[in-house]
């Protein structure tokens, strides 16, 4: 039997969550005096005039005044609410969009960048998943392959090479770094918070939030969740393993829609070598 080599890589990974704050308004407005009053007999009408144009003014630099300090409470509260987002809060918000998640059919694109040897791949593909276990993922470009899987057991299939690899989830689990097998772990993402360290970056001056993970023990890794604002998807994601740095971008994002079952079964062509791992 031919050496095989397959290179499976794919992690998933999002944007400033845009929360608004509206300031408790508790200053009412001043009523302007009456501009049709009566000058008192004795009073220069011209005087009068005078005061109610000053009067006027006043009360419209009161309500400028009133106003700036409104925009000033409200960027001030917004600063507040801002700074008390923190990685365990934003952590439960990506968790709980997992819990809500029942199936997903979403196109991406990567790039494989090994810092040492200067060499970068990249890779177009698309992916599937319906809860609770089934997930297939298609690299369209530069060379197909197709890996299905219920999570009990995984094939890897490269038509180009006419073999396949066969072996079960937990088998081929073992052979991956956890943070790459975690992120595709649909349905279960609170592993990752329980196998890592968890911090926050970005969030200031419009920046997206970034959950990232790094192991409490085993190999060293860094993965890098961005968050999209809308709902806390992980709309890109960066795993950085030694000098190896691999980067997603989910495009074209479908979530809870109907999917064909069928797309997750795989009919081998005839003379398909199939190596069982």
């Amino acid at each position: 039997m031919r050496s095989v080599k397959i290179f499976f890589a794919f992690t998933l990974a999002a944007m400033l969550l845009p929360y608004v704050f509206a300031a408790d308004n508790n200053v009412k407005e001043i009523p302007a005096p009456a501009t049709g009053s009566v000058v008192p007999a004795g009073k220069n009408p011209s005087s009068a005039k005078e005061k109610n144009k000053t009067g006027k003014k006043s009360v419209k630099s009161v309500k400028e005044t009133v106003k700036q300090a409104e925009k000033k409470a409200d960027k001030s509260e917004k600063s507040g609410q801002e700074q008390k987002l923190t990685a365990e809060y934003v952590l439960s918000e990506l968790e709980a969009w997992d819990r809500k998640l029942e199936s997903l059919d979403v196109k991406f694109l990567q790039t494989v960048f090994f810092k040492e040897a200067d060499i970068k791949q990249s890779i177009e593909g698309t992916m599937q998943y319906i809860k609770p276990d089934l997930l297939r993922i298609e690299h369209i470009s530069p060379a197909k392959q197709i890996v299905t899987t219920d999570k009990k057991d995984i094939l890897i299939y490269k038509p180009d090479d006419r073999q396949a690899i066969k072996a079960t989830w937990d088998g081929w689990v073992k052979t991956q770094n956890q943070a790459f097998y975690g992120i595709l772990d649909f349905g279960n993402y609170s592993s990752l918070s329980k196998n890592n360290n968890v911090s926050l970056e970005g969030g200031e001056k419009g920046k997206p939030y970034v959950l990232v993970f790094t192991p409490k023990e085993g190999t060293a890794y860094r993965l890098a969740l961005t968050l999209s604002g809308k709902d806390f998807f992980p709309a890109e994601a960066e795993l950085s393993v030694g000098s190896a740095v691999t980067s997603t971008k989910l495009i074209k994002v479908r979530k809870n829609i109907t999917l064909d079952r069928e797309l997750f079964g795989q009919k081998l062509p005839e003379k398909t070598e199939i190596i069982n791992f």
